[in-house]
């Protein structure tokens, strides 16, 4: 905001001083009390010896007792005020600058200072201090209330789905591209919901870093260094187009979700942005804007494909139990679980031997090898395991062919351990879908 200081401006540095600044180089009648010190700022006339007086100057810049010193220091002071231009506290600044062009204005030659002028250069740099330091405190506040806009998003159930689906279409054992699509919808719908709860950290941080802010200069780089952190918001929209593209596919129902989320994507501008008062609505507005509803769209077009999941296949009698069961390093019994026969290997499928086996993958003490029993169910799944992914990265055998009547009889997987190891999140999903794992 700029302009000519109001006589609300005035009424504030009024009430600050306790007189009218206007009247700042009128005679002091009587023995009037010196003003006292503010935090931060030593700001203090104290009458000298010999007729003199020494002016502690704000913001460290010293004492003096001469008039010349005394105007390098007013000086400075206008420096320390420049680095608010443009911020949008023009008024509140321009009433200092013009209080500290008077005295420049009055303190001509090298001479000693009165007690008056000191007194006077008191009030000046009160002025000052308290300028910017509200101009400080409503900066802050106001970035504050933009950052409190970042809240997560609800994407579990989401997620669920898409590991339900995955599970459901891997144990067909068709091997379908529909696998690689599943598989890559839950690799980039996970990324984005993490890139989400980083940028909610992010803005939580930098709020605890601005509300101790005592210069411009530190409040700006906390803004910068956030700033730097939501650059990567471009991929995080692609990633949510991508899964929106990938939805579509998967339930032969695509729609404009991707579109509508790339021309979001197509405006949305973080490196330009330059801290000021007109211009800190903008940081919420990355925020409410553009990334929470983008990842928001893409999760709602996910979540459609709950239809797909046959509900005779998976059920959720398991849950209650396993919230208690899993919180051990080993891996809990399934015979504890209340289910059994057909259903306890819809949920558990392999048995105990595979959870044990992937169970130790997830607590860090994975095995030297593999049960037969878990080798043979990688190998009898490994077309599935093996969607979408390079020759390179794909899990091995050793056999060139086998026999159709004792299928997998001596056939190994070679790089079985290092393999899981990589790839632990599709190999949970696709035997346990949506149950949590350790």
């Amino acid at each position: 905001m700029t302009g000519t200081p109001t006589d609300t401006h005035h009424d504030w540095v009024t009430d600050t001083l306790g007189f009218d600044p206007r009247t700042i180089n009128r005679p002091v009648d009587g023995d009037a009390d010196q003003p006292g010190s503010s935090p931060g700022a030593v700001l203090v006339a104290n009458q000298a010896g010999g007729g003199g007086a020494t002016w502690n100057a704000p913001f460290d810049l010293g004492s003096c007792d001469d008039t010349a010193d005394a105007c390098r220091n007013l000086v400075d002071i206008k420096a320390k005020l420049q680095e608010w231009d443009g911020v949008g506290y023009d008024a509140e600044m321009k009433l200092v600058n013009a209080a500290i062009d008077k005295q420049l204005s009055a303190l001509t030659g090298s001479r000693p200072l009165t007690a008056t002028e000191a007194q006077t250069l008191t009030a000046v740099g009160l002025m000052a201090v308290q300028a910017t330091r509200d101009a400080l405190k409503n900066l802050a506040a106001a970035i504050s209330a933009e950052l409190d806009k970042y809240t997560g998003v609800e994407g579990q159930a989401a997620m669920d789905t898409a590991a339900e689906l995955l599970h459901q279409e891997f144990r067909k054992g068709e091997g379908s591209n529909k696998i690689a699509d599943l598989k890559e919808i839950c690799e980039k719908a996970g990324k984005m919901t993490g890139d989400i709860k980083k940028y909610v950290g992010y803005a939580e941080k930098t709020k605890s870093f601005i509300k101790s802010a005592a210069k411009l200069e530190e409040l700006s780089k906390g803004i910068e260094e956030f700033k730097g952190k939501l650059e990567t918001a471009e991929h995080t929209l692609s990633l949510a187009s991508d899964v929106a593209t990938l939805a579509g596919k998967v339930g032969q129902k695509p729609s404009g979700t991707a579109n509508d989320i790339n021309k979001i994507k197509a405006t949305l501008d973080i490196v330009d942005f330059a801290i000021s008062k007109s211009k800190v609505p903008i940081i919420g507005q990355w925020w409410t804007g553009y990334i929470k509803p983008c990842a928001e769209m893409a999760l709602e077009k996910l979540q459609k494909l709950d239809d797909m999941i046959d509900t005779n296949t998976r059920s959720n009698l398991a849950d209650e139990w396993w919230q208690n069961a899993s919180k051990g390093m080993r891996a809990p019994s399934i015979t504890d679980s209340g289910l059994n026969g057909v259903l306890l290997a819809k949920v558990f499928p392999a048995g105990q031997p595979m959870l044990d086996f992937m169970w130790s993958f997830f607590r860090g003490n994975p095995p030297d090898s593999a049960p037969e029993a878990v080798a043979k169910e990688f190998l009898k799944f490994r077309k599935q395991f093996n969607a979408s992914l390079p020759e390179a990265d794909q899990l091995q055998t050793d056999a060139a062919w086998y026999n159709a009547w004792d299928a997998f009889g001596d056939e190994k997987s070679p790089n079985l351990l290092s393999w899981v190891a990589k790839n632990k999140e599709f190999v949970w999903a696709a035997e346990y879908g949506a149950l949590p794992h350790p």
